[in-house]
């Protein structure tokens, strides 16, 4: 289109009436003339910085309930830490592969690769463990992609448990394989493994492990925060933060009011006796609400953390303090935050929890508002069966009865379900 012809349906039409808005996409660095006039004096000017921000929190919104959890944790877990492939472009494209394949559960596995990701056709089959196949996952592809070793090193190096011919057997295939696809550029090889039927067997649900024992499962109960004030009951910070009121007996830290939080939680069964358990990571986390009127919440960490190793005696009550950096006051946002105790397995993954699937989580500890200086808000209270539509869309290849992959879309942090504030949700 020529820049007179913009101009032209820009202006009212022929009758005088004015034509519908029209929007236009002007590539970088092209000059007009001096002659036309179309620019940011006469057209306004439209930001797409925040696009897939935007993008992001309306695509969440699609994904079914049972799904959308695990969907939000795996994405903020992979902001907290910063994992370069997971930017906002590829976070929107696998948000739309997901609703290409009616958010099937096994392409949303095999879509992760979109991000970065080795394709986990079984990632999202128990939602409990969805953090920590991931983790897991992310920790793979670094130390397969960062290292300056040869390819067939940086694979040997994974410690991949080869004590069986079937392992074996594994370990040589993948050695293979990243002799041809090579190993430096993770969005190529890991969707390779998506795409190709052949390499379907190296899909990460199938790479062996040494320490299975770490799926068992933990009983843990996180204790009253008692240390924290609730408001109304300290007149001084009542005069000075007016806004307590509203808060309405709940629990608030001010920042830099404590040098550390203690945290109390229960362990059963004993957890000497718990296979693969090795210690506890004791994380207070942020919580936010996403864009929308259902009151989905998202829960990022914070950075505040401890760790408790497992004792070699007997015993059910386990104590922690996580330092608040006092001083640094600017490590704190305004807003609700909780308290969550993740068991961990020897290679630091997370193992499943008991309740932590549901609305009542035992191992998070009951909502509290951090207050900044001066004024703020008002507290809010929110509560196989298909064919492969990728290689469908993508391929020659026929429909094979095994796992689905996924439909990656062409286009350009962990949740709960409406938290009552400030008490853990109810059933």
């Amino acid at each position: 289109m020529t820049s007179t012809k913009l101009v032209e349906l820009r202006n009212p039409d022929e009758e005088g009436a004015l034509r519908p808005p029209l929007l236009v996409f002007v590539p970088p660095g092209m000059r007009a003339s001096a002659e036309d006039s179309f620019g940011v004096a006469t057209f306004e000017q439209l930001s797409l910085s925040d696009v897939h921000t935007h993008l992001k929190a309306s695509l969440l919104r699609e994904v079914p309930d049972a799904l959308r959890p695990a969907v939000t944790e795996l994405l903020e877990r992979l902001r907290a830490e910063d994992w370069p492939a997971a930017n906002g472009q590829a976070v929107v494209r696998y948000l739309l592969t997901l609703r290409e394949n009616d958010f099937d559960l096994q392409a949303a596995g095999a879509a992760v690769f979109l991000l970065g990701l080795i394709p986990d056709f079984e990632l999202f089959n128990d939602m409990t463990l969805v953090a920590r196949k991931a983790d897991r996952n992310r920790r793979s592809v670094a130390r397969l992609t960062e290292s300056a070793a040869t390819d067939r090193q940086r694979i040997l190096a994974l410690g991949l448990p080869q004590n069986s011919r079937a392992h074996q057997a594994f370990v040589r295939r993948l050695v293979e394989f990243a002799a041809d696809a090579g190993l430096d550029e993770p969005s190529s090889w890991c969707r390779a493994i998506a795409v190709d039927e052949e390499n379907w067997p190296l899909a990460f649900h199938l790479w062996p492990q040494e320490n299975a024992p770490g799926d068992e499962t933990v009983g843990i109960e996180v204790q009253d925060l008692s240390v924290l004030p609730k408001a109304g009951q300290n007149q001084d910070d009542l005069r000075n933060h007016p806004a307590l009121e509203r808060l309405f007996g709940a629990q608030y830290l001010l920042p830099g009011g404590l040098s550390s939080l203690p945290v109390s939680f229960t362990v059963e069964p004993d957890a000497r006796h718990i296979p693969g358990l090795a210690r506890f990571a004791v994380q207070i986390y942020a919580e936010s609400e996403t864009d929308g009127d259902d009151g989905t919440t998202t829960a990022s960490p914070t950075g505040f953390t401890a760790t408790v190793s497992v004792t070699r005696t007997a015993k059910t009550l386990y104590k922690s303090s996580v330092k608040l950096k006092k001083g640094r006051k600017p490590d704190w946002e305004e807003g609700w935050h909780f308290v969550r105790v993740t068991p961990l397995d020897t290679n630091g993954d997370p193992m499943p929890v008991v309740g932590a699937e549901g609305t009542q989580r035992p191992h998070e500890s009951d909502r509290f508002y951090v207050v900044p200086e001066g004024e703020f808000d008002d507290p809010r209270s929110v509560g196989p069966s298909m064919p492969p539509a990728w290689l469908r869309h993508s391929t020659s290849c026929a429909s094979p009865p095994g796992p689905r992959a996924a439909t990656p879309h062409g286009s350009p942090a962990a949740t709960s379900a409406g938290v009552p504030r400030p008490r853990r949700p109810g059933p």
